[in-house]
């Protein structure tokens, strides 16, 4: 697509992925050509025909530890898919205490984020009032 002239933004669409991974993608390419978007799946194939995990590291320039978990993601999901990236990481911490907070927003519809804090720090739930935008 990108070949073609396509942006990277509708490249990412396509794919499903970020811009960053499309960007990364691009580097590849232009470093290694198609063989530098198949980097996962060259050390599994030599693997799968026989070659060690630190002979197929070697011999395509990769960590012996990635071709081990490459190996190990292919023999669990039929390919070495990778792990998400971005999104939220932390809110569950706070989701789980879900219906306290529902409870005291209606007990006191006026509570202030920080007597929020409070209450929750009283539960054994340290939380604090910053956000990253």
């Amino acid at each position: 697509m990108i070949l073609d002239g396509g942006s990277r933004s509708d490249a990412a669409k396509v794919a499903g992925v970020t811009l960053q991974i499309v960007r990364d993608w691009v580097l590849r390419f232009n470093a290694d050509g198609p063989d530098g978007l198949a980097k996962r799946k060259a050390p599994i194939a030599a693997i799968d025909g026989g070659m060690s995990c630190r002979a197929a590291a070697a011999h395509f320039d990769v960590s012996i530890s990635s071709a081990i978990r490459w190996r190990c993601l292919a023999l669990q999901h039929g390919r070495a898919v990778a792990k998400p990236r971005g999104g939220d990481r932390h809110s569950g911490r706070i989701e789980a205490h879900c219906d306290f907070i529902k409870g005291l927003l209606a007990e006191q519809g006026d509570i202030t984020l920080v007597e929020i804090q409070a209450r929750l720090t009283e539960r054994g739930v340290p939380v604090t009032l910053r956000a990253k935008f």
